[in-house]
């Protein structure tokens, strides 16, 4: 079984490194992404990558996929996030 961890609930709990590392002991193997988390998608792909973990789901705002859904793909490919979500 897939365990997965939507990272809005932590987003209380920085920084994400202690975050991340915590979900992977526990036996998490995906999280799901939030706005908060794409300002360096690079960097924050090496720390999921560090953990064990995969991004394959994520939140985007209505705003940023009408306005520049290039730039979502770009962090959508970064992360590794194939479904993306908008919770309109």
């Amino acid at each position: 079984m897939n365990w997965s961890f939507q990272l809005y609930s932590a987003r209380n709990f920085q920084p994400w490194d202690g975050v991340l590392q915590t979900l992977g002991k526990l036996g998490y193997s995906q999280v799901e992404g939030f706005g908060g988390v794409y300002d360096d998608p690079k960097a924050f792909r090496a720390e999921l990558d560090k953990n064990r973990l995969a991004m394959p789901t994520g939140h985007f705002s209505i705003d940023a996929l009408e306005k520049d859904f290039d730039g979502v793909r770009k962090i959508a490919d970064a992360l590794g996030v194939t479904l993306l979500i908008c919770p309109y």
